[in-house]
């Protein structure tokens, strides 16, 4: 999943490998499956495997000779096409979401289940990264008494104190946004609810697929917001931490979401979270949070606006986001990863 390094299963997958090694037990030693080009995120750590190199060579040959060839497999994502299919190893399972349900043609979903159900019955252990992911795993995957462990994922915002303003923002203040630009994420809800609050200019980064991106385009232009919402790209850690240092507030209006990270990357600099009341963000977000129930235009004002209240009149309340973010550190993600893979090899 690290070939799109700024997604959440990117992310998941960059910092819990540091973090493993980091830890590493003198007992275990990993072996990463990962694309060439993404080598450098470990540098200098030599059991690296080349997700090319084992494509190229053909399944036959990975089936023969490197499939049996680990006492434990943990597949990180439940869209890896890498899985040991015909070997004995024990495998851990990780499910991220199962949002393809809500996204996908009823046909997709079904072949889509069937996968991750012959993953599942193979599988040794799985774990999920939200109640509510193990949640609907359960409702719409028969475990056969195999339960699901909660891990939840850890949240790294890597600070950069010389980093300078972007120059598409001017001195007006601005709310912040970030992830790829997909319609679940349901940014296009944001555009009437910038035109009730004209003190405010709205940022949203992440990568630009052309179907939604120019969906957003027209509602800005219908609204007359061209120079008020900033649709930014895909931007840079450095980037990233001066939005979120200095915007007033972080704005997540997703529909569908096995976790949501960033609103963990929001409240570990102390900023106000909005977020949608969906999926597994009440969950994540708590009740430091600040939810919209509607995506009416006025009713995102009135929530927004008297959250700004509550956070300003409030003067703890920066310390407590930073606080509950605590919860959600790779430190502790790995370490419960690590206690699963001593349980699974010691048992078998």
């Amino acid at each position: 999943m690290l070939k799109n390094l700024y997604t959440g299963l990117g992310q998941f997958s960059w910092f819990l490998g540091k973090e493993l090694l980091h830890q590493a037990p003198q007992d275990l030693t990993f072996d990463f499956l990962l694309p060439k080009n993404r080598f450098d995120l470990f540098a200098n750590y030599p059991h690296l495997q080349d997700t090319y190199w084992l494509r190229r060579h053909g399944i036959d040959l990975i089936r023969r000779f490197l499939y049996p060839s680990y006492n434990l497999w943990h597949i990180t994502s439940q869209h890896s096409r890498y899985f040991p299919f015909f070997s004995k190893s024990p495998v851990i399972y990780t499910i991220h979401d199962l949002n393809f349900l809500d996204e996908k043609s009823p046909e997709f979903a079904r072949r889509k289940l069937a996968e991750i159900q012959q993953r599942i019955d193979q599988a040794t252990a799985i774990t999920a990264i939200s109640q509510y992911t193990a949640e609907v795993v359960n409702k719409n995957l028969h475990l056969k008494g195999k339960k699901i462990e909660v891990i939840y994922n850890g949240v790294e915002v890597r600070e950069f104190p010389q980093a300078v303003r972007p120059q598409y923002i001017d001195n007006q203040p601005f709310l912040f946004s970030i992830s790829t630009l997909m319609e679940k994420k349901n940014f296009h809800s944001l555009i009437p609810f910038m035109s009730q609050i004209p003190d405010y200019q709205l940022i949203i980064a992440g990568r630009k697929p052309a179907e939604y991106t120019q969906k957003l385009e027209n509602e800005i232009g219908k609204y007359g917001l061209e120079n008020r919402v900033i649709l930014a790209g895909e931007v840079s850690d450095e980037q990233k931490y001066w939005l979120y240092q200095n915007c007033e507030a972080f704005v997540f209006p997703s529909k569908l979401e096995g976790f949501g990270l960033p609103v963990i990357e929001a409240m570990r600099l102390g900023k106000p979270v909005f977020c949608s009341d969906l999926t597994s963000l009440p969950e994540v977000g708590g009740k430091e949070a600040y939810y919209w129930q509607s995506f009416a235009p006025e009713a995102m004002k009135e929530v927004f606006l008297n959250g700004m209240a509550d956070f300003k009149n409030t003067p703890t309340k920066a310390e407590a986001l930073k606080q509950y973010s605590q919860n959600f550190i790779w430190q502790r993600a790995a370490q419960q990863y690590l206690e699963l893979y001593h349980k699974i090899l010691n048992f078998n």
